[in-house]
């Protein structure tokens, strides 16, 4: 199925800075946007400089992971609230090589499954605070049932092959990382 899973892939210490970000952040509405096709309640935040920083500085070792030289694309966080979910998808070419790590959740225990879909198997995964899991974003349906919990906070990493058909994907058509959204 080509799913890694790498448990405390982020320092606990460091995830209190990251949580106490984002939380400054969400009370003062500071570059947040709400909903989507995707997750249509949760607070998102494409390529903010915290989640761009923890894409590039993790680039060597999800490019380990994968055996392939990646090129990141962007970051992606999402604080879904109880009751939302993510709706089964696949993601779109800036995503070819994809990872995801649980951030924060209420007493530092997730208690949301991320599911990843093959031919031939449905895959649940918890993911604890600083947990990681790897997979191919444009190839794997994937999704969250709606949320059981009060919040979970989580950070969405996506690369390409240096070398591959979506190499020209690199920092998701922006000239480096942290610039502002063409998306949005």
């Amino acid at each position: 199925m080509n799913i890694h899973v790498v448990r405390e892939f982020l320092d606990l210490d460091f995830l209190k800075f990251v949580e106490q970000y984002y939380i400054l952040k969400i009370k003062t509405g500071k570059d947040l946007n709400y909903g989507d096709v995707q997750a249509p309640k949760a607070i998102r935040m494409w390529g903010d400089l915290v989640g761009e920083t923890i894409l590039k500085l993790s680039t060597n070792k999800i490019s380990e992971i994968y055996g392939k030289e990646l090129y990141p694309t962007y970051s992606f966080t999402r604080l879904y609230h109880q009751g939302d979910e993510l709706v089964r998808h696949v993601d779109r070419s800036s995503c070819e090589y994809s990872a995801t790590i649980c951030l924060a959740s209420p007493q530092g225990e997730s208690l949301s499954s991320i599911y990843f879909e093959t031919e031939d198997e449905i895959k649940e995964l918890i993911l604890k605070p600083g947990d990681l899991c790897t997979y191919k974003g444009c190839e794997i349906p994937h999704w969250r049932e709606p949320l059981e919990q009060p919040w979970l906070l989580q950070l969405f990493l996506h690369y390409v092959d240096a070398n591959g058909e979506y190499k020209d994907k690199k920092y998701d058509g922006r000239e480096c990382l942290g610039q502002n959204s063409i998306w949005e």
